[in-house]
């Protein structure tokens, strides 16, 4: 057993203590500075599994019992072949993310159930502490000698491609740095120092913990050097829409800034979005590596730019891409959709439903927005109801109404309430009495959803999509109702407060009212209500009055 703070105490302790508590430190520098992604958490785990080998290992050499050594070294058998699983899969998720990448760990999951089950091991106490032979059964002996080579000579495949493929001089210096220091301190360092020179002298000193380190420390000083390229964008084309496009690239670069530039973590991601569709050859450096060159010369295809718009917009669907994007590609559209034809129309189509849920639809130009009208509206009913009472459809959507009636004149006012929530893509709820004159106006939208309010049902009833029967008499269930379609958002027609007070009471109604305005201003809903003046007082029409912003009459 060493003695404590002997010499060659000291020297284990640097190596595999104070080693792994300086890679703990750089592992959560660089979270910090590269964020939550997969690359940064691939990373980590390969730092993380450094760390707990070093402390194993440490606590291995240092054991008071052979007995204790050999546990400890079962232990390690079982972690170490994950270090180069992680270091593995950084990378190949630096080239391309996607689930496909974690087989790249299935080998250090076959290596760690090799070394589980089919190696011995024997502990020889020397100047180091204790060392180790291997005793391997013979098939197992095949298949490490025969695959740790391939696998080794795969990281180093993907390793060459990120470098032949870095576009900047200074991105492949980086990855020549790390290819070089993989070559050095994995592929040989660890290698013959772990597996053929403490095998042979027990007394060697250990050096497998300064080449992890060495790994580590040399990825996180590349990740740290500032990048000293200046990325613009040069558009070589000479129509208009090739400037247009350029500038929409430049945002789209830009915009993928969840995406870090270390490592040309987000150059290889645009890279691959780009190859994915046939748009490679797209994007190229200059000759001084200092611009990114948009390869058009003369006038750009139509079709590389639908495929384009169309990524752009997958993107932006899944998170990948900042939704600020949203408002350059809308105004590229605007400017070019004449000439992109009927193809951009199917792009556009094809991505309604997000188009309507982030509001895109709403700063495309008038032709544009044709498109997207449902069967029988035009485009005045885009903003019919807040033309006419003097607001913008951006008020509209955040406002509740009242509306005050006496007889069957207020239905045009309601019918341009839900003609604008439908014809901008909202799903509308309608509140009201089966059987009603507003039921009976309102049949002829096919995608209203209606709740009617019922003094036969005790309980909520959904009927069918479309169709709920909600007491009439129970404020709970009728907010209950409220808070469910502000989680997912929505017009209401609410038919009316007057029934309320006349089953309840006016405190009761009043309540209501005031506790669904408070729950209509938490989410992505707004609603219209509607009273009869006829039946109340100024006084009871005062007091909801006061509630709204607008009140019609």
């Amino acid at each position: 057993m060493l003695e404590p703070f002997s010499f060659n105490y000291i020297f284990l302790f640097i190596e595999y203590i104070l080693g792994a508590l300086a890679i703990v430190f750089a592992t959560i520098l660089t979270l910090y500075r590269l964020k939550v992604n997969f690359v940064s958490v691939s990373l980590a785990l390969f730092g993380f599994s450094i760390v707990l080998w070093d402390v194993l290992v440490f606590i291995h050499r240092t054991a008071a019992t052979y007995e204790f050594s050999i546990q400890i070294f079962k232990v390690i058998g079982v972690v170490h072949p994950f270090i180069l699983g992680f270091f593995f899969l950084t990378f190949l998720n630096i080239w391309r993310t996607r689930l496909l990448n974690l087989l790249c760990l299935a080998p250090s999951v076959f290596g760690s159930i090799i070394y589980t089950f089919f190696v011995e091991y024997e502990m020889v106490e020397g100047a180091f502490g204790w060392s180790y032979h291997t005793i391997i059964a013979p098939h197992a002996t095949f298949v490490i000698i025969f695959f740790t080579p391939i696998y080794m000579a795969s990281i180093l495949f993907v390793l060459i491609f990120l470098w032949l493929k870095a576009a900047s001089k200074s991105l492949r210096k980086s990855l020549l740095y790390i290819l070089v220091s993989f070559i050095i301190f994995q592929a040989i360092g660890v290698t013959v120092t772990n597996f053929i020179l403490l095998q042979v002298n027990p007394n060697f000193p250990p050096l497998g913990g300064f080449f992890y380190l060495a790994t580590f420390l040399v990825i996180y000083h590349v990740l740290n050097i500032p990048s000293k390229d200046i990325i613009t964008l040069v558009p070589l084309g000479y129509s208009k829409m090739a400037e247009d496009f350029s500038k929409l690239l430049k945002a789209f670069i830009e915009s993928m800034s969840s995406f870090p530039e270390q490592l040309g973590i987000r150059y290889f991601r645009i890279l691959s979005y780009l190859n994915e569709r046939g748009l490679g050859d797209v994007l190229s450096f200059d000759s001084k590596d200092s611009r990114i060159l948009l390869n058009i010369r003369g006038d750009i295809e139509v079709d590389t730019v639908n495929k384009f718009i169309d990524l752009t917009l997958t993107l932006l669907e899944s998170g990948e891409l900042d939704k600020s994007f949203g408002s350059f590609l809308v105004e590229f559209i605007n400017k070019n959709y004449s000439v992109l034809g009927a193809a951009l129309v199917q792009v556009l189509k094809r991505h309604e439903n997000y188009v309507r849920s982030e509001r895109l639809f709403e700063m495309f130009s008038k032709d544009l927005k044709q498109m997207f009208l449902p069967k029988g509206f035009s485009l005045n009913d885009f903003e019919v109801f807040s033309k006419n009472i003097g607001i913008t459809h951006d008020v509209f959507k955040i406002s509740n109404f009242l509306l005050e009636f006496s007889s069957e004149d207020y239905l045009p006012r309601v019918l341009d309430f839900v003609k604008e929530c439908l014809c901008n893509g909202e799903n509308v709820y309608v509140f009201t009495r089966k059987g009603s004159v507003l039921e009976n106006a309102l049949n002829m939208f096919e995608n209203l959803k209606f709740v009617f309010l019922s003094t036969t049902h005790s309980k909520v009833v959904q009927l069918n999509e479309r169709i709920s029967f909600v007491p009439a008499g129970d404020i709970s269930s009728i907010l209950g109702f409220f808070n469910t379609i502000t989680r997912v958002g929505g017009c209401i027609v609410f038919d009316n407060i007057s029934d309320i007070i006349i089953l309840t009471s006016f405190e009761q109604a009043y309540k209501m009212i005031r506790h669904a305005l408070d729950i209509l201003s938490t989410g992505g809903s707004h609603c219209l209500f509607l009273i009869n003046k006829n039946v109340h007082g100024n006084s009871i029409l005062s007091a909801f009055e006061s509630l709204f912003k607008y009140v019609l009459r």
